[in-house]
């Protein structure tokens, strides 16, 4: 059995809508002290005080928050990775080593921006270069583009792809 570390929580806002991935710890600790938490679902382990016994949440719902639309996403890595599956947009190989890559390079003038970043394995990034799409033999699975909803891995836990 992993270390409860290693376990995390889905966040839901108010509308259902994703809004973090969190310790499940913090997510019981949330839930137990706070009557703005609900929990939805949990996972198959128990943390045991000298009293009781918790189930510790894999899902649980904020209920007086909604996530406003139109909230910047930052586009940063994690995001990145989470928008694109963890999955290399040139040549679809998913692993550990994967990085970010500017479609348009940035010292040709490519800004950080959700339309210009992908995530790639470290043999196409470097087989890209700095050189731009139309210079090389290489495509875009698709096109990016930010997300409407903040972009949650649903690599920890698949049950949660129904909530996002």
């Amino acid at each position: 059995m992993p270390p409860i570390t290693e376990y995390h929580a889905l966040k839901l806002d108010a509308s259902w809508k994703p809004i973090a991935v969190v310790p499940a710890m913090d997510a019981l600790i949330l839930s137990l002290y706070s009557s703005k938490c609900q929990v939805i679902e949990t996972w198959d382990r128990e943390i045991s005080s000298p009293n009781q016994k918790f189930e510790l949440p894999s899902v649980i719902v904020i209920r007086d928050f909604a996530w406003k639309h139109g909230s910047s996403i930052k586009c940063n890595k994690a995001n990145i990775f989470a928008r694109d599956n963890g999955t290399c947009q040139y040549c679809g190989s998913k692993g550990s080593k994967m990085t970010i890559d500017h479609v348009v390079p940035r010292s040709k003038g490519g800004k950080h921006t959700w339309d210009n970043v992908v995530t790639s394995c470290e043999s196409c990034n470097q087989k890209k270069g700095s050189k731009l799409l139309s210079d090389t033999q290489m495509r875009l699975m698709s096109i990016p583009k930010a997300p409407h909803n903040k972009p949650i891995n649903t690599t920890l836990n698949p049950e949660w792809c129904k909530y996002v």
